[in-house]
């Protein structure tokens, strides 16, 4: 969403598109991912190499400049530097459990294996199968999904090992909490994938889109570096509710994060990361412009980034700008050396029981942009014209008509995407 407007669309290439048998070094598909979000372009690389180094199938990375070829638009056109993220697929899969076989699939839903009924069309678009599904690869998501639902503490207890593959989610989480990623499984639901493994039956979770890892998405900067290890999820997750109460679950999970947070996330191996990428990428990043190298260097420096700049371009310096959350960014943001600093001594302070960290329940509270209330009481401040409480559909359509009149800039006859934007970042300011 944030790449409309621009000349750096992701990608996805297909390398067997029109030439059947054609890889690179065995990999058939290509992510060209455009590092909108991130303007350090280092977010989803490390956060990859941490889940990979500690143990949890994560995709390889790398980084291409990308010059794009259309016949009377562009002649080798330089779009930019991009990350590359190899894709989970067939291949990614034999790669990582030695056989092709097994179901994966993409969920997006904030209500992990929640009960749908017995009819797999109700699962198929939330679960996003990325390969056919036999009929007892679709039963054993719908039971996982009964057990979770209905089951009592002690069956779920006994039961959810048989049906997830315990010490990989543990460990998978681990990373997941540790970098503080709330654009996936801990928030919004979306952005990993799960493996249906064959021989055991069991279902893996693989991670995916880390752009917003290190503590880069929604929420305040304190309440992600001291995200709490024993509930770090949004409100309503019955799922991990449920896992984190199992204890073979919840001692492996807090004996990975130890291990974890005192070798590959500790702030020098990490820094040494950063150091080693930035000098690969800054000729790269010098040629997109020199307000992107100015950016780059300012995150490798540990300065926060204001990522307005990258979100909401065209914001002027005496605007007001949205609060923290309000497009899922924080312009405080530490870059990934500052959270990564601030993170592991937040953990260790938990682990060793001198702090509780910040759960649920402090986060996702009336008035913190982790809780999606602040966007109704935007609608209700700027359109409830009798102070009732509430919307009636004449003052929603006169809410937005007065938003529409306010809003026009350029053409007096059409709103623009630079209107929308401008319009809804002053609306999100003015509670």
């Amino acid at each position: 969403m944030n790449a409309m407007g621009t000349q750096k669309p992701p990608f996805k290439i297909d390398l067997n598109d029109g030439y059947p048998g054609r890889d690179l070094a065995g990999v058939v598909k290509l992510n060209l991912h455009n590092c909108i979000t991130d303007p350090s372009y280092m977010n989803e690389v490390i956060a990859h190499q941490l889940f990979r180094d500690a143990g949890v199938p994560a995709p390889r990375t790398s980084y291409a400049r990308v010059y794009v070829s259309v016949p009377g638009i562009f002649e080798r056109e330089y779009f930019g530097l991009y990350s590359m993220v190899e894709n989970v697929d067939k291949r990614f899969i034999e790669d990582r459990y030695g056989s092709r076989k097994g179901a994966i699939f993409k969920p997006v839903t904030p209500t992990l294996f929640k009960d749908l009924g017995e009819s797999w069309e109700a699962y198929e678009q939330i679960y996003d199968p990325k390969t056919k599904l036999s009929n007892e690869e679709k039963w054993r998501m719908i039971d996982l999904c009964r057990l979770v639902s209905h089951s009592s503490d002690y069956e779920f207890s006994s039961r959810i090992g048989d049906f997830i593959n315990l010490d990989e989610t543990a460990r998978y989480l681990a990373v997941t909490v540790l970098v503080a990623d709330l654009d996936g499984i801990l928030g919004s639901g979306q952005n990993f994938y799960l493996f249906l493994e064959p021989k055991s039956n069991k279902f893996n979770f693989i991670t995916w889109d880390q752009d917003h890892s290190f503590g880069q998405w929604t929420r305040t900067q304190e309440e992600r570096e001291k995200l709490s290890l024993n509930k770090p999820w949004d409100k309503g997750n019955q799922f991990l509710e449920r896992l984190f109460s199992v204890p073979e679950f919840k001692d492996s999970y807090l004996s990975h994060i130890k291990v974890i947070n005192d070798s590959l996330f500790q702030p020098k191996r990490i820094n040494a990361q950063v150091e080693e990428l930035a000098e690969v990428l800054r000729p790269a990043i010098r040629d997109d412009s020199p307000e992107n190298l100015e950016l780059f260097n300012r995150l490798v420096n540990m300065e926060s980034h204001h990522s307005y700049a990258n979100i909401l371009p065209e914001l002027g310096p005496d605007d007001p700008k949205p609060s923290p959350g309000s497009f899922g960014s924080d312009p405080e943001a530490k870059p990934i050396k500052g959270f990564v600093a601030a993170r592991t001594i937040s953990v260790d302070d938990q682990l060793a029981g001198r702090s509780e960290g910040l759960d649920d329940g402090y986060i996702a509270g009336e008035d913190t942009p982790g809780n999606w209330k602040w966007a109704a009481r935007i609608f209700l401040s700027e359109m409830d014209a009798d102070n009732d409480g509430k919307l009636s559909e004449p003052e929603f359509h006169q809410g937005f008509d007065s938003w529409y009149e306010k809003w026009k800039t350029e053409d007096p006859e059409a709103l623009s995407e630079k209107d929308i934007k401008r319009g809804l970042s002053l609306a999100m300011t003015s509670m």
